[in-house]
């Protein structure tokens, strides 16, 4: 008898979906709910990914607990759990009503907050003996599972689009879940010049918005840039992160030689990887690959080597001021290095000033290659 493991039992509500799927609602006292619901904070650990909750909002939680406590509270909406499936369903009469019966064990549990985590935290806090809820719960097969459904419920709330960003690496139809798994990439594989680099909700000790590599990468797709020729050409999605990672890898660690004096300094230092330099750099990317494209025979790989990258880097660096001096445009504007911001018109602004520029160089450069031969 020692050894026979405890259990809850709930009375509970059994809804049955067409594709299989089964929720369960049960009345629960939020008091209980820790001894079989556990909140896996989102974090990292050796690079990976786990958990899937934000943090405790200890103000928002201080607020539900001074309510809770006051007559005549209550809080109608569920709060939502996924269970492992050592959770059992036992029906009565047609189906729809029964048991759950929940497994009891404080070291283990069985269960996962997916909604709701800062109202119960609060009516463990509240200094009343119970307080009853709702619970809505289903059972989970996958961790991909947890995060699609935290995620799902939690799109529309205040939970921080980098957090939902940087779960989407782990879901199975998001569709930003590619781009996810290339940042996670740049910013954990020890060989990218970015690694640790970028700021994200489980690793805030980065100095580089992580943000600004996504929209780089969109907009390298969108426009049919570099990345847009890769997905193009590969066979799978799995092949476009592998290869789209490792050839972003070679063009920032081109970037990186190119202007080693600015790599290690702060946005607020330097604009080169502020969020209108990282915007910059990717659409000079995507001009070097353009003429990368003119330049190679059909035999030639279509993804330029990295010195290709810093060769074109080093002459573009005379017209590029991070760090020091002043930026004039085409329309006649001269704004001084730090006076450029993340901001959608100071990203067109800058980004169509490298692509003339960097225009004006090819051509130049031909033009000291054609005048050259000529003497010959």
């Amino acid at each position: 008898m020692g050894d026979e493991k405890k259990s809850i039992h709930f009375p509970a509500v059994k809804l049955q979906h067409s594709h299989g799927r089964v929720l369960y609602s049960f009345p629960l006292d939020g008091k209980m709910a820790f001894q079989f619901a556990a909140i896996s904070k989102a974090k990292r650990e050796d690079g990976k990914f786990i958990g899937h909750q934000r943090g405790a909002v200890t103000p928002h939680i201080r607020k539900i607990t001074n309510y809770i406590e006051t007559s005549g509270s209550f809080i109608p909406n569920s709060v939502i759990i996924a269970f492992d499936d050592s959770v059992s369903f036992i029906p009565q009469d047609n189906g729809v009503h029964g048991t759950l019966v929940v497994p009891y064990d404080p070291d283990n549990p069985c269960g996962f907050i997916i909604d709701g985590q800062q109202r119960l935290l609060a009516i463990q806090d509240a200094t009343v003996p119970s307080f009853p809820v709702f619970a809505s719960a289903f059972i989970y097969q996958t961790e991909a599972e947890l995060l699609e459904q935290f995620m799902n419920v939690n799109s529309a709330k205040s939970i921080k689009a980098d957090l939902i960003f940087e779960m989407s690496a782990y879901s199975t139809n998001r569709p930003l879940r590619f781009i996810s798994q290339i940042v996670e990439k740049l910013n954990f594989n020890e060989e990218s010049p970015l690694y640790h680099r970028l700021k994200m909700s489980t690793h805030p000790d980065g100095d580089i918005a992580a943000n600004s590599f996504r929209y780089l990468i969109e907009n390298s797709i969108k426009s049919q840039g570099f990345l847009g020729m890769i997905a193009e050409e590969v066979q799978s999605e799995e092949d476009f992160v592998e290869i789209a990672a490792a050839c972003l890898i070679a063009y920032f660690s081109a970037v990186k030689l190119v202007w080693d004096e600015l790599w290690f300094k702060k946005p607020k230092d330097s604009r080169l990887l502020h969020g209108v330099g990282v915007n910059g750099l990717g659409r000079l990317m995507d001009e070097i690959y353009r003429y990368y494209t003119t330049l190679i025979e059909p035999t030639d790989p279509k993804i330029p080597p990295m010195r290709f990258f810093v060769e074109e880097l080093l002459d573009m660096k005379p017209h590029c001021h991070w760090a020091s001096g002043h930026w004039t445009f085409a329309n006649g504007m001269v704004r001084h290095w730090n006076e450029l911001q993340n901001l959608s018109s100071d990203k067109k602004l800058l980004n169509d000033h490298l692509a003339l520029q960097y225009g004006r160089v090819v051509e130049e450069r031909e033009e000291e290659d054609s005048s050259e031969s000529s003497e010959f």
